[in-house]
């Protein structure tokens, strides 16, 4: 397959299960190795992890024995920040995902949505280039989903990464995305790249927002999969 993604672009990518949408944002962070082609970041190889690519999942993955800030102190404490370094970055990324009257509480305490943004601001005080998001928002419920969508949204106004966001829902993709890609199995390929040109806020009930959804929907490889099931 051939790829690419703009600095500061947001990108959804949606595609069957076992297309490979996963394998991509892995070897994109680091964790796998592609045993041939060519993978860039910037122009250069991309060979290990690296502060500057941060994966999300669907669980929020914060260490459960440390509070809320002592989870978004732990990347600059390993850059060599001094405490209150550290401390001084941890606060002011929690004031700005709202979670700064949770400082001191523990993951468990924290509703999902909110665990999310905790792992949101995780990433984020270590100033990465990428986000690199693997459906994190499947495990939520639907108010929830719908509060972490706008969320999402103000942190790429905010800081600007280049965002990369795995997702099953066509919505989804339109609501957040500038761009999406659809990727084929065996052997994954994009088979559709297109532009999303609709003014925000972007909302169901408009009508190109549901000319869309028939567009995506025409261009899932849906029925192959099921003729192959």
């Amino acid at each position: 397959m051939t790829f690419s993604v703009s600095k500061g672009e947001f990108v959804a990518i949606l595609g069957p299960s076992g297309c490979g949408k996963s394998s991509l944002l892995n070897l994109i962070a680091g964790l796998e190795t592609p045993k041939s082609g060519t993978l860039l970041v910037d122009g250069k190889p991309v060979s290990a992890p690296d502060s500057s690519r941060f994966l999300m999942s669907q669980s929020a993955c914060l260490f459960p024995w440390l509070t809320i800030l002592q989870n978004v102190e732990f990347g600059p404490k390993m850059h060599g920040l001094s405490p209150s370094e550290r401390r001084e970055q941890a606060v002011l990324m929690l004031e700005a995902v709202g979670l700064q009257d949770w400082a001191k509480s523990f993951p468990h305490q924290l509703s999902g949505g909110m665990r999310q943004r905790a792992a949101v601001a995780r990433a984020l005080v270590n100033q990465p280039e990428f986000l690199l998001m693997d459906e994190p928002f499947a495990a939520l419920d639907y108010p929830a989903r719908l509060a972490m969508q706008d969320f999402i949204l103000a942190v790429r106004d905010r800081f600007n990464p280049t965002i990369l966001f795995v997702t099953h829902m066509p919505e989804e993709a339109i609501i957040l995305a500038d761009r999406i890609s659809i990727l084929a199995p065996r052997p994954t390929m994009v088979i559709s790249d297109m532009r999303v040109d609709i003014a925000r806020p972007r909302l169901s009930s408009m009508p190109e927002f549901a000319a869309f959804i028939g567009i995506i929907q025409d261009s899932l490889p849906v029925a192959q999969s099921n003729q192959q099931h």
